[in-house]
């Protein structure tokens, strides 16, 4: 329902900005010491074009992110393929579910803009489990022990503290271009 007002050129040119935008904060990931994570700024870029252009643009995004983020952070072939991959689906797996949520809050009598700041900030979670328990599990996988969900929480609950706020970052930004008008 909040895509519906953009056509054509304007949203062909908001998507490509908003691509540009990851492509170029991806290519600045920080390494966080003494684990293999490293953290851009792109996850409020993402979850932006997922507000303005639907979860088309954003999985778009998120390979964007995950392609250029793994190709500076590391050498190996798995990472390099992987994390696009991952990424992509989980915010199609969020994307999607933002989109029916924030329809859902608006038919319960929520303004489009609360009702979007709600689901963005929602779906966080979810793009979190998607994008952050596949590669863990296949590390598990490979070292051939089961995966400890509760180590698994513990060593990356912290992942969704940064998508919680890039949510609410970008659902900030997203309200305040609907009220400012830009």
């Amino acid at each position: 329902f909040q895509q519906a007002e953009l056509k054509g050129v304007e949203y062909l040119g908001q998507v490509l900005a908003g691509l540009t935008l990851v492509g170029v904060a991806a290519a600045f990931p920080v390494l966080i010491p003494r684990t293999s994570y490293a953290v851009t700024v792109t996850d409020v870029f993402t979850f932006l074009l997922l507000a303005i252009a639907g979860p088309a643009a954003a999985v778009l995004a998120a390979a964007v992110d995950g392609a250029v983020s793994a190709s500076r952070a590391s050498r190996r072939l798995a990472p390099r393929l992987s994390t696009p991959a991952v990424g992509a689906i989980a915010m199609f797996v969020s994307g999607h579910m933002q989109v029916e949520l924030a329809a859902a809050l608006a038919t319960a009598g929520l303004s489009p803009m609360a009702a979007t700041f709600t689901s963005l900030s929602a779906v966080a979670p979810v793009f979190f489990v998607f994008s952050a328990l596949p590669p863990n599990w296949l590390v598990s996988y490979k070292q051939r022990r089961r995966l400890d969900l509760l180590q698994w929480w513990v060593a990356n609950s912290w992942v969704l503290a940064l998508y919680l706020l890039s949510a609410a970052i970008a659902a900030v930004l997203y309200v305040n271009s609907l009220q400012v008008g830009v």
